[in-house]
């Protein structure tokens, strides 16, 4: 476990990452990794692309180096994530799944900088590489990965209401760790695929978790209705990369997750 920098005052953290405060209105994204600058370098250009061509995000300064490790400094974001408004205001769902659609395939239109990784090449990677992959999975899923576009438009990775910000009117897609370039239509599938698996929230009674599921299914299908009517890029591979998709998604070893995507693999392979 690493030990605190002298003097920052940690207000979150995640699997790669620790989030400082720095300053009056910054924080500092400190990598746990203290070889990762290439990483952080990457995810900047991905954000600064999305920037210049006016998505909403958050604002990255320079990165720096604490306790040994590289680090982010960026705008610091007041609010909550739109899942939190959905779970508070339930009826917004529709227009929480139009924005998030629309969002998506504005960022999916962007040309990606060269620096960051090919999308296809990661998936490779990551099919190969996992022993949670079956392995009458793994084959068939680079058979199809071999096929399919590598594409030039920026990939965000991790694409869902709870990684896009909101404060007043004030709205901004956050955690561009996975960002990669490749086919707008790898990045719609894997949103896609998180929406079908998302596992229940623990402890919910029965009748709150079919409204879950409902919602969950409302919300899917507003947002691809809202991706499908936003975007120009081709989508007539989406079925193989969905296939491809979950199989990877298996990759990340996630229990609660397993029975929910070998399901939906088998529907996928079924046509």
């Amino acid at each position: 476990m690493n030990a605190p920098p002298p003097g920052l005052r940690k207000i979150a953290e995640g699997r790669s990452a620790e989030v400082f405060l720095w300053g009056e209105t910054e924080v500092l994204r400190l990598l746990r990794d203290g070889q990762g600058r290439p990483h952080l370098e990457r995810e900047a250009a991905a954000i600064r692309a999305a920037a210049s061509a006016g998505v909403p995000v958050p604002r990255v300064g320079e990165i720096v180096e604490a306790g040994g490790r590289p680090g982010l400094v960026m705008e610091r974001l007041e609010g909550t994530d739109l899942f939190g408004i959905v779970g508070r205001q339930p009826w917004k769902l529709r227009s929480v799944a139009v924005l998030t659609g629309t969002l998506h395939a504005r960022l999916n239109a962007i040309a990606a900088p060269g620096s960051l990784p090919p999308i296809n090449e990661r998936i490779h990677r990551s099919l190969s590489l996992s022993p949670h992959v079956p392995a009458d999975l793994r084959a068939p899923a680079l058979d199809i990965l071999a096929g399919l576009p590598r594409g030039d438009r920026l990939l965000h990775g991790d694409f869902h209401p709870g990684n896009i910000m909101s404060s007043g009117s004030r709205t901004a897609i956050i955690d561009w760790a996975s960002a990669s370039r490749g086919d707008p239509a790898a990045d719609f599938a894997y949103t896609i695929v998180l929406a079908r698996v998302s596992p229940m929230p623990p402890g919910v009674s029965r009748i709150a978790g079919s409204l879950f599921v409902v919602g969950r299914r409302l919300l899917l299908r507003f947002y691809e209705r809202a991706y499908r009517a936003t975007t120009t890029a081709d989508l007539s591979t989406l079925d193989r990369w969905l296939l491809v998709r979950a199989v990877e998604r298996l990759a990340d070893g996630i229990v609660e997750e397993r029975p929910a995507l070998l399901r939906l693999v088998e529907e996928l392979r079924r046509g």
